[in-house]
């Protein structure tokens, strides 16, 4: 009897070590998710965004670059970088067209996001798509940059 007991609760001790276990390989996996996400967005993302941005100012379009962090308290935050633009400096009263990578270590992907405004002033927003790490290049945002571009400037 005492050696069943035994059985019992090694089998019991087995069993939870191994959801540890399990539990924080998870938890190491949507860190290194979150932090290759973060270097993705400051060296891929964001120099797409910066080039994008000159070439608005140069031609009177104000807009500003926004970087949310990885809250350090919350392992499974997201991480988002976000281009608004201010067509002719102005802010518009619905909001501004917005284009967006937002990384979410809940669901392992990059999703795009963007906003336009119609010729009626409605804001429309739009997810482009959703995107592993490896697939986030220049050309991608630089894609995502000029088509987004197109939709708002069409319209003027």
């Amino acid at each position: 009897m005492q050696s069943a007991l035994t059985r019992i609760l090694q089998d019991h001790e087995r069993r939870r070590s191994a959801e540890i276990s399990a539990r924080e390989a998870e938890q190491a996996g949507l860190e290194k998710f979150l932090a290759d996400a973060t270097t993705a967005l400051a060296a891929v993302i964001a120099p797409c965004f910066e080039w994008f941005s000159e070439e608005l100012k140069r031609h009177n379009h104000a807009c500003t670059i926004e970087v949310q962090k990885q809250d350090p308290r919350d392992k499974r935050s997201e991480v988002k970088i976000m281009l608004t633009i201010f067509p002719d400096h102005t802010t518009l009263p619905q909001g501004n067209p917005a284009l967006s990578y937002t990384a979410s270590a809940h669901r392992l992907k990059v999703n795009a996001h963007r906003s336009i405004t119609t010729r009626s002033g409605r804001l429309i927003p739009a997810s482009i798509g959703d995107y592993e790490l490896t697939q986030i290049t220049p050309a991608l945002v630089d894609r995502h940059l000029l088509e987004w571009a197109e939709t708002i400037f069409a319209q003027a």
